[in-house]
């Protein structure tokens, strides 16, 4: 739901997304503050704001003119038992911050895309220097580990050295070999170096603790078995 159906629906709570955007909506703050008063109750009085903000009555007239000419406020007069009234609606405020954030929404994501396409770019290449040309089910298969499965760049890279390493390059080998690291908890190149580290000093301790084999044996028959005492 935007904004601007939160109103219409009666929700009065100032947005956040409103206090943290309101200079790029209104043209000065001033504006936001006497916008507020509207807000809160449409058909207040510009004199009873005039005296709550401390300024003139024309000058609060002059803030209400510009807000209508930068279209963050429509003003309404409407008759009433024979007197003139004005209404005062604050909802085109809230649509220009739903068309503010949906524009920053589509950029943030444009954005996220040409990193993407970078990050696509790289682990490709690094593949076919590999496997040479890749076909577009495979480049496919890596967009996927970006963007699904969430394989940084590095990660990828590892895991593919992993298997020139073992001769067995391949998409499901390296594939394997990110999950097997994701069932570990293992998430970043430093931490793939740990676990490498760990397994090699383990391994080392296993064999400078194991015993010689007591399982030689040595043929009866043979150069040793004769009498050199003569």
């Amino acid at each position: 739901m935007t904004f601007y159906e939160e109103y219409k629906k009666g929700h009065l709570v100032v947005p956040a997304a409103l206090l943290e955007n309101f200079n790029e909506i209104f043209d000065s703050s001033e504006e936001f503050l006497v916008w507020l008063f509207f807000l809160y109750e449409k058909e207040s009085a510009p004199s009873d704001i005039a005296e709550k903000i401390g300024k003139t009555l024309n000058e609060v007239n002059t803030i209400i003119q510009r807000m209508q000419d930068s279209a963050v406020l429509k003003v309404t007069v409407i008759e009433i038992s024979g007197q003139m009234d004005m209404i005062f609606d604050v909802s085109p405020a809230m649509e220009k911050l739903d068309s503010l954030l949906e524009g920053k929404i589509s950029r943030a994501g444009k954005t996220d895309n040409a990193k993407n396409t970078s990050k696509l770019q790289k682990i490709s290449h690094a593949f076919e220097a590999e496997m040479g040309m890749i076909s577009p089910m495979q480049l496919e298969e890596l967009r996927k580990w970006l963007e699904i499965d969430q394989f940084n760049v590095d990660l990828i890279l590892a895991a593919l050295r992993e298997a020139s390493i073992n001769r067995k390059v391949s998409l499901n080998y390296v594939r394997a070999i990110l999950r097997h690291w994701k069932m570990e908890g293992i998430s970043t190149v430093k931490e793939v170096e740990i676990q490498r580290e760990e397994r090699e000093i383990s391994m080392q301790t296993k064999n400078a603790n194991s015993e010689p084999s007591s399982n030689l044996t040595i043929p009866i028959d043979g150069p040793w078995s004769k009498n050199n005492d003569k």
